[in-house]
């Protein structure tokens, strides 16, 4: 249940910081900043000036709490996705609490790694973020796939084939992305 209601929370959520970010920066004359402290001042003075000054603090604390619980829950789900992936790379039945720990320091100090590499870099970083995702994405679907083919509740028939297709699609994609990348199209 409550997997549930964060789920459908956190899409609600995306919308509206969607809208509000398409009504509040599509359009404007101001060049969006890629330095990441003088964005967030960018995105505070923006906001402020649409809905209002006495919303300057309300906006910053919102700000903050959104990166703090993004901060949170990626370095949570990333370290249990690493984690899960590992144990069923290498054959093993179960992984110890210690191990999920182990994990989560490890996500934490590679992000900060990232981070202090990048620099306030903030559009190298994303291109980076949107490289490592898009590659690692097909390497997780079959590892997801491989999960549901000996369980209980396994994939048959249109849904298998629609996995399958999908699968194909993001490796497909990967590869070619990576192609491109590499220089080979060009």
């Amino acid at each position: 249940f409550d997997f549930n209601v964060g789920y459908i929370g956190t899409a609600i959520l995306a919308v509206v910081f969607l809208a509000l970010g398409a009504l509040v920066q599509y359009g404007s004359p101001e060049t969006v900043e890629m330095v990441g402290g003088k964005y967030i001042a960018q995105l505070i003075n923006m906001y402020a000036s649409t809905i209002g000054e006495w919303a300057r603090l309300l906006i910053a604390v919102i700000a903050f709490m959104c990166m703090f619980g993004t901060t949170i829950t990626v370095i949570d789900g990333y370290s249990r996705t690493n984690v899960e992936s590992l144990r069923i790379l290498f054959g093993k039945q179960e992984s110890s609490v210690r191990i999920l720990n182990i994990g989560m320091i490890l996500a934490a100090l590679s992000g900060l790694a990232i981070i202090f590499y990048f620099n306030n870099a903030v559009g190298p970083m994303l291109k980076f973020a949107m490289i490592a995702s898009f590659v690692s994405a097909p390497i997780f679907a079959w590892l997801n796939l491989s999960l549901t083919k000996h369980a209980k509740h396994s994939v048959k028939g249109g849904l298998l084939w629609l996995s399958l297709i999908g699968l194909f699609y993001l490796t497909a994609f990967a590869g070619l992305f990576i192609v491109q990348q590499v220089g080979w199209l060009n």
